[in-house]
């Protein structure tokens, strides 16, 4: 990873916000299934469905938002991916990415460089994710419209 890692804690429930009583229809059941979890308590289930867990990390509160992000990344870049969930692991996982850029920027950029390389391992490994273009899209055009957006919101200063 790169040089500047970062290390966070796991959120609490003031990271939270009021995740427990409203909020996006994700927010009420990431805040009871992730909360007070660490990241390497949360592999499996990310394992069990990362399609799920994207949709539940986007719905987040920024502090939980980027510390579960991080581990998100740190379940595609195992390597110890289920045979049939690889390609839905990876799709989300930058598909994630391109979204929060558009939705909340000021989230996802204090930890965009933490992110950077494993969006190239994702790309640069779609087949061995199992990840058909026909399916799934091109990674590599996904990871070109990610890098736009992230040009685009840094030139804007967000």
């Amino acid at each position: 990873m790169t040089a500047n890692h970062i290390v966070m804690n796991i959120p609490n429930d003031d990271d939270w916000e009021d995740a427990k009583e409203v909020g996006e229809l994700d927010l009420p059941f990431a805040y009871r299934l992730f909360a007070g979890k660490s990241n390497a308590e949360m592999q499996p289930h990310f394992k069990a469905n990362p399609i799920e867990r994207s949709f539940e990390i986007a719905s987040m509160p920024t502090k939980p938002f980027q510390y579960y992000m991080l581990g998100f990344r740190d379940f595609i870049l195992t390597g110890e991916l289920d045979h049939f969930s690889a390609a839905d692991a990876a799709s989300s996982y930058i598909r994630l990415i391109e979204r929060m850029l558009e939705r909340a920027p000021s989230d996802l950029l204090p930890i965009f460089a933490e992110l950077r390389d494993s969006i190239d391992y994702v790309v640069e490994n779609q087949v061995k994710f199992a990840a058909d273009e026909a399916i799934y899209g091109s990674f590599s055009e996904i990871r070109a419209q990610i890098l736009e957006r992230y040009s685009a919101v840094l030139s804007k200063g967000v």
